[in-house]
């Protein structure tokens, strides 16, 4: 039985250029997303200053626990807004 060639002319499929194709497409996969911290030695809040700068800019991402400890929530989508805004610079953004 003889095989048919079903490829178009001028298709590579060594395996290395499968490898290479199988390894653009994973990095693909495998972006990365910010969200904020804070560092609670730094910031206002956790030394028991009222201080609402990033809050007042970013209500739907960050939450005060009463009057103080500021938390960022997980739907952070790491717009750097609070970043700029913070007196302290406590707020960093960090790569999950």
């Amino acid at each position: 039985m003889k095989k048919i060639d079903t490829t178009p002319t001028g298709v590579n499929l060594s395996r290395r250029n499968l490898l290479k194709f199988s390894k653009n497409t994973s990095s693909l996969d495998t972006q990365t997303r910010k969200i904020a911290t804070i560092n609670p030695l730094s910031c206002l809040a956790y030394h028991k200053i009222i201080c609402y700068s990033c809050k007042d800019i970013c209500k739907e991402h960050i939450s005060f626990q009463g009057l103080f400890f500021p938390e960022i929530l997980p739907s952070c989508d790491g717009c750097e807004k609070c970043l700029h805004l913070c007196p302290q610079n406590a707020i960093i953004l960090k790569e999950i």
